[in-house]
Formats: structure tokens, C-alpha cells, sequence
């Protein structure tokens, strides 16, 4: 990524735990601006940070998003594309320089008393939709808070006290310019950086504002004010018209996107542009704006100097972290050189070993320093510089372990490969991913991360394919009680709330307490101890609970009694493999020799019951399954438990009864693996057909439908709420149901329908199915809402 000019390191303001003396997300501070772990309050600290370029592949991103191989996405990719954006601008990196000398001169801050570097290693990337006048930018704006404004080395330019009209005064006294500067890209002359706050930035979200000193009134007042040159660059001198600007109206906003007279081009970002002719804009000068935009993005893409399109909304990746704990960032800082990427054939880069002596690497005591990070470990900061062989330093940042998981299942691919990351070869055979399963908070954020590497890997030709992952399953949090103090809103252990008063107390400050549902979390003191559970109930138990009671992209609220209905199942199970294991045991050849022919004709009845109930369960389980709704999948494994105990208990010697339960407890080895295991095992020794393969319950196949049995669905028929008619439809009934036609065929066929119609023209109709998609409904009405309501209050009066 370095090479490729994706990783960069600049200045930042990060959230910073003193105690613990490292970085923390946003996620680890809690609403009282604490540490997660350390409880101190966190600071904003500058810090010079390495990121990674993200937002190059914003559009490749946006517009992967409507590849037809992501399945189950519809409700991700509205959130994917809003944290996107729309890509209707372009990233333009500038690089930065400052004047070396005080100087409280305020002559011309373009002059060459800046410094420029064209070696410069810091840079800002701007956003703007006009990459085409880059030649007419007078100054950018940032706002006060900025790290340029905050950063000691970069103070602003003193106001100049002389005979200046006091408008002009104001002006300066309320837009500073900075001592910092950067470098137009394209002209490569100087543009100062105003600092204001109330200026129009883009969506009140860009970090820059880009100031053209013909695009408003403003803008032109600042640029007098500072004597700040302003260029016109259109032939027809319309720049105000041109931006869509009208005083205070953010750069790019306004009617230029509808204007029938503009034009679009391949590199337009979804930006219309107006039919101008550029003039004093260098190579530009003569070319029509959309040739200009097309020949300024090249050369800016050519000179690493951005020129991609990308969304306002958007930051780079911030990827350092001050800790131990993570990989090394593979970059040296030499003296001489620079920063310097680590050669190939020295990575990985390993970290210092901690444990053994106790210390950091240089004696120094682990526990007070392995928080604090690798800048303590003198000895292994030591190296030699690749390029001169110098004395040089590692980088001693550590990289967010998102970028590891971001990228892991390639290596899963090919983990025993000693000379790359993985190899074409065996990504291309085995991507993309099938299932990507993690929380809902992952939709965003990591699914982002995971989604830019793999396209950025596409775009190296390390992979084929763009997207990572095929199907979603964003799983729901399971929460559980958690109790706030009312006065400082501190979280409470239940141990130390009174609940002997409503509502609960505090029982030290006796200060009322809120009870809520949250996600788990140790700092909330609401985590549930998996091991409580499994001890008491088992590890089947609890998994079975956890997965029965919803969707597994629902959030639901622990309750410690949710195992109670999910043991009354395991025991169902139980108690119907002994009672096989009974039958099977018991010389049962000798009983109801008199009464054959009738044992035989029940057994044949229930045989034949059981297979359509087994195929059915078969076909519905397998749906639900494959479709991640396995909540569905464990009701109807229940319903399937009841229906196969309800058989004369001579059906149990059946090769039919050897079929249903094997097919039970194939079914549920995948969500109670540990008891499925030991009934099959018993199981298979009693059995006397061989429905299933040797070996475990684990190495069994699938069930499958039998050959030429059609699923089938319970149909129920209401009129006017009441219930009038049931029946079954096959498979192919079912798939090809057309409303109007049954309706229509229930008329003729059925004397019920035609009864409680009784006449009556029908004014509406309705269909649903149960969740777990074996029953459909019909429901009729011939009467409209009042006179329902009217014969429903009669009917609860008789």
C-alpha cells in the first residue's frame, strides 16, 4: 500500500487514555468521556498518525455495491451507500509548507516567503467538484479547531497595523491566515490557508473549504482583504455562475447539476459541467471544461496527487495505535532517509517477547510499559536503514486490528505459503467468502474496511475477484439488565442495587437507579457468564436457547430462564430415543400375535403418516436453514419431536421410525452437537436398517426429500374472520397459488365457502403465510370495517 500510495503518515487529534498512554476508538469512550478500561478522563492529543488512503476507492465501492453476486444485502446497502456517500466530487492532495522565519509582514501571502518544498512528506487532501479550475483556487479555509490552527509550529500571520480600511481589519481579525500553506498541484504555486468557521463547507462536514476568490462575494472580500490574487479562468468570466455560488452557497452547490446547457464525462463523478472554455489555466487553457477536467484528473492521478472520485462524507483510515498488542507497522525512520517500508524478505516484522524476562525489552518493568507501547522497547527500535545502512528506528505504532480482519481469510487460504501474504491462485479457487456472519455493528465499518482491501488488492491483480463476501448474516445483540444510577448516570453491579424499594436504589447513596436492556459490556456490569449457564444446563442448552428464541438478526433481551422451555425439548429427545432403544430391547415379536392383521393396518396408517410428515419436515428445515433463519428451523424440529412420539409405539420398529428419528437427529447435530452425537451413537446401535452411513452423527449426510414427494402446505380459509375451510396444497400448488383463482375455485368446489359467502359480492381479500411458511391463509370479506365491527360486537353479546 505504501507503494502504491495508499499509506501516509500526517498529524491528528486522537482520543488519548493518560493512564493507559495509548489511542482509543470512539467506541471505548464512554458518555461521561471516559476510558473503558482505565476510567481516566480521555484527551484529544496531536499525534502524528499513519493512515491509509480509503477514500481512493471510494466510487469502485459505491458502485460494487449494485454487483449482482451480493445476496441478502437489501437492507446493508442502504447503509453502505449512505456511509459512502455520493461520490460527486474528487480528492486532491495538496502538499503542505510553512514559513521557517517569524515574519509579521503581511505582504502578499503567496509570495515565495513560504518555503514550498516540493519534497514535502505532508499533504491535505481536499475535496471539490470542480477539479477543472484548480488554476482560479485563491486560498482553502479550515475551521479553528483544525490541527494546522492547533499545532504551535503553525501560528497565525499577525495582522498587519497600518492605515487598512477598517473593513478590511475586521476581515483580517476574523479570517486569519495561517503561516502554513500548500501547493496548487497543478500551477504549483502557493495557496494560503484562511481559517473560518463560517464558512460554507460542504455538507457541514468536509474538513476543507475550497475558496475561489471569483465564486462569491465573500470569498472575493477575504481575498482583498489578504491581497490574495484571484485568477479568472473561464473564457466567458461567468465563475459565479459556473459553481452554482451565490454568496454563502457551498462550493459546487447550486442549479449547475440541471442546467440543460452542461454537459457529463467519464470522469465526471456525477457532476454535470457547464460548456465553458478555460483561459489562464496553464495546459488547460483553450480546452472546453469537460476536456479539462478529464486532463486535470490525469495528470493529478499520474503525479500521486489524488484526482480519483470519492464522497464528501468520507476519511481516510486512521490505522495507528500506540499498544503493544498488534502487528508491527513495517516502517523505518532514518535520519537521512526518511521513512523507509520494511524490505520483503525481512517481513513479518515480529514483536519483542515481553513475557519471558518480565520486561520490555530493555529491562524495564512489562506492566507499567506494555500499555504504553513499543516506543518503551529501546533494543528492538534499533536497526539498520535498507537504503543507507545507517543507524535507523522502527516505526513504533501498531496497526488497528481491523486491517488484520480485514483480510484474514485470504490467508486462512493459504497459510503454509512462506513468500506471500497468499497466492492468486488459491484466493481465486476459493473466493469469494460464502457467509459473512458478525454483529450488526460491523455493517458499517468492517464490511467497509474488508470491501477496500479486496478491491484494492482487484486493482493490484492480486485477486479476481472485487467483492469479498457473497451472503450476509449481520446477527442482533443479546442484551441483558444493566442499572444506571440517576444522579451521574454511573453503571451499577446488581449486587450493589437494592431492589427491595421501587423503584431500585443505589444501596451506598440510596440514589434512585434506572433499569435498562443494553448490549453486554464489563464496563456496564451486565455480562452474563456463559459458564453459569453451561453448568447448570449444558453447553447444548445454552446454544440451543440462544438460537431458538429469535431471528439471528433480531436483538433480544437474556433472561435467565430462557433455557427452561429449551430443556423441556432436549428432554422430549431424549426420553424418544430410550423409548426406541425400550422397543427395541423387549422381545416384542411375541406380543399381539392374535391381533396382526389390525397391528398391521395401523402400522401401515402411521408409517405412511410419518413419511409425509418427515418429508415435510425435511423440505421446511432444510428452507429455513439455508435461508439463516435457523429460529424457524429449531419450532419445527419441535413440532417434528411431537409428531414422531405420537406413533403407536409398535410403528417404533419400523424401518419409517429409523428414517424420521435419523433425520431428527441429523438435524439437530449442527445446534446440539454434543447430545445429538451420544443418541446417535445409541441410536445406530439398535437400528436394524441402515438409513445413514457409518461413523457419527457429524459424518452423516443431510436428509433428503424422498424421490417424487411434494411438500405440502397447510391452507385455511376465513370469511368474515370466521373460520370456514382447511386443506393442503402440494409444492407446486403452492408456488404457482394465484388469489383470484382460488377464490374463484372455493366458490364452485366447496359448499362451506359458498354458505358463509352467502351471496355477497367480496370487497377484499388477503393472504399470509406463518412464519415458518407451512401455513397459508386466505381470509374474505364481504363486509366492510363497520359492519364487521357491528357483527363482531353481536356475536360477543350472544
Amino acid at each position: 500500500m505504501y507503494r502504491a500510495g495508499l499509506a501516509y503518515k500526517k498529524e491528528a487529534f486522537v482520543n488519548w487514555d493518560p493512564v493507559d498512554e495509548t489511542v482509543l476508538a470512539n467506541e471505548q469512550v464512554d458518555q461521561q468521556g471516559r476510558a473503558w478500561r482505565s476510567g481516566a478522563v480521555v484527551e484529544q492529543k496531536l499525534l502524528n498518525q499513519w493512515y491509509i488512503r480509503s477514500t481512493r476507492f471510494s466510487k469502485s465501492l459505491q458502485d460494487g455495491l449494485d454487483s449482482p453476486q451480493l445476496q441478502d444485502w437489501k437492507y446493508i446497502v442502504p447503509l453502505q451507500k449512505n456511509w459512502i456517500g455520493e461520490c460527486n466530487g474528487f480528492i486532491v492532495n495538496m502538499n503542505l509548507t510553512f514559513s521557517q522565519e517569524e515574519s509579521t509582514a503581511t505582504s502578499n501571502p503567496t509570495s515565495d516567503h513560504l518555503n514550498l518544498s516540493k519534497n514535502s512528506n505532508d499533504c491535505i487532501s481536499v475535496f471539490t467538484k470542480h477539479p477543472e479550475l484548480l488554476y482560479a483556487v485563491s486560498f482553502i479555509a479550515v475551521r479553528s479547531d483544525h490541527f494546522l490552527v492547533k499545532s504551535g509550529y503553525r501560528e497565525h500571520q499577525q495582522t498587519q497595523e497600518s492605515s487598512l480600511q477598517n473593513s478590511k481589519q475586521e476581515l483580517q481579525a476574523k479570517y486569519k491566515i495561517l503561516k502554513a500553506a500548500v501547493r496548487n498541484p497543478l500551477s504549483e504555486k502557493p495557496i494560503p490557508i484562511i481559517v473560518a468557521d463560517d464558512l460554507p463547507y460542504d455538507k457541514d462536514v468536509a474538513e476543507y473549504y475550497v475558496g475561489y476568490g471569483g465564486g462569491s462575494k465573500l470569498n472575493k472580500e477575504i481575498c482583498d482583504a489578504w491581497g490574495i490574487d484571484t485568477v479568472q479562468v473561464l473564457e466567458s468570466g461567468n465563475l459565479m455562475d459556473y459553481l452554482g455560488e451565490h454568496d454563502n452557497t457551498a462550493e459546487g452547490d447550486g442549479e449547475v447539476e440541471n442546467n440543460p446547457d452542461c454537459k457529463s464525462s467519464e470522469n465526471s463523478a456525477d457532476v454535470r459541467i457547464p460548456e465553458e472554455v478555460l483561459i489562464n489555466s496553464g495546459a488547460l487553457s483553450g480546452l472546453s471544461a469537460v476536456e479539462a477536467r478529464t486532463a486535470a484528473l490525469s495528470t493529478l492521478q499520474q503525479s500521486g496527487a489524488g484526482g480519483y472520485a470519492a464522497s464528501s462524507n468520507l476519511r481516510d483510515w486512521l490505522i495507528s495505535r500506540q499498544r503493544y498488542w498488534g502487528t508491527p507497522i513495517p516502517m523505518i525512520e532514518c535520519p537521512s532517509c526518511g521513512t523507509v517500508p520494511v524490505p520483503s524478505e525481512q517481513l513479518p516484522v515480529l514483536l519483542p517477547d515481553m513475557t519471558d524476562t518480565g520486561s520490555g525489552g530493555d529491562g524495564s518493568d512489562t506492566n507499567s510499559h506494555i500499555l504504553a507501547g513499543l516506543q518503551h522497547c529501546h533494543e528492538w527500535r534499533k536497526c539498520s536503514c535498507p537504503k543507507c545502512g545507517g543507524p535507523a528506528e522502527r516505526e513504533t505504532d501498531t496497526i488497528d486490528t481491523f486491517v488484520d480482519s480485514s483480510w484474514y481469510f485470504l490467508r486462512f487460504l493459504d497459510p503454509d505459503n512462506e513468500k506471500e501474504a497468499f497466492s492468486r491462485e488459491a484466493a481465486d479457487a476459493a473466493m469469494p467468502v460464502d457467509l459473512y456472519i458478525g454483529g450488526v455493528e460491523h455493517a458499517v465499518l468492517h464490511l467497509y474496511f474488508a470491501r477496500f482491501l479486496q478491491h484494492f488488492l482487484h486493482s493490484e491483480g492480486l485477486t479476481q475477484h472485487t467483492e469479498p463476501f457473497t451472503r450476509l448474516l449481520l446477527m442482533g445483540r443479546i442484551k441483558a439488565a444493566a442499572y444506571i444510577r440517576r444522579s451521574d448516570g454511573k453503571y451499577l453491579p446488581r449486587d450493589a442495587v437494592d431492589f427491595s424499594v421501587k423503584p431500585p436504589v443505589d444501596k451506598e447513596t440510596r440514589s434512585p437507579v434506572q433499569t435498562v436492556n443494553e448490549k453486554m459490556s464489563k464496563s456496564k456490569h451486565n455480562g452474563v457468564d456463559p459458564r453459569v449457564v453451561v453448568q447448570q444446563y449444558s453447553t447444548d442448552a445454552m446454544r440451543l436457547a440462544v438460537v431458538r428464541g429469535e431471528s439471528p438478526v433480531t436483538n433480544r433481551n437474556w433472561r435467565d430462564d430462557s433455557v427452561v422451555p429449551v430443556m423441556k425439548m432436549i428432554n422430549l429427545v431424549w426420553r424418544t430415543v430410550g423409548r426406541f432403544i425400550y422397543e427395541r430391547e423387549k422381545d416384542s415379536l411375541k406380543e399381539n400375535e392374535d391381533n396382526e392383521s389390525v397391528r398391521s393396518g395401523v402400522i401401515s396408517e402411521a408409517c405412511l403418516n410419518l413419511r409425509k410428515v418427515r418429508n415435510n419436515a425435511v423440505f421446511y428445515i432444510t428452507y429455513n436453514m439455508d435461508n439463516l433463519l435457523p429460529n424457524a428451523s429449531i419450532r419445527q424440529l419441535e413440532t417434528f419431536v411431537h409428531q414422531i412420539r405420537s406413533v403407536p409405539l409398535s410403528a417404533m420398529r419400523e424401518p419409517e421410525f429409523e428414517k424420521s428419528l435419523a433425520a431428527l437427529l441429523v438435524m439437530l447435530a449442527p445446534i446440539i452437537p454434543h447430545m445429538s452425537a451420544e443418541l446417535w451413537l445409541a441410536f445406530s446401535t439398535y437400528a436394524n436398517t441402515k438409513h445413514f452411513q457409518e461413523g457419527t452423527v457429524q459424518e452423516q449426510p443431510w436428509p433428503q426429500r424422498d424421490a417424487g414427494f411434494q411438500p405440502t402446505v397447510i391452507f385455511t380459509c376465513s370469511v368474515n374472520d370466521e373460520y370456514v375451510f382447511k386443506t393442503e396444497l402440494s409444492y407446486d400448488e403452492f408456488t404457482s397459488f394465484n388469489e383470484q383463482k382460488m377464490i374463484g375455485d372455493l366458490i364452485l368446489r366447496e359448499a362451506k365457502v359458498r354458505d358463509s359467502i352467502a351471496g355477497q359480492p367480496i370487497l377484499k381479500s388477503a393472504v399470509d403465510m406463518n412464519h415458518l411458511g407451512t401455513t397459508m391463509s386466505l381470509s374474505l370479506y364481504t363486509l366492510d370495517e363497520e359492519a364487521l365491527k357491528k357483527k363482531k360486537k353481536s356475536d360477543k353479546a350472544k
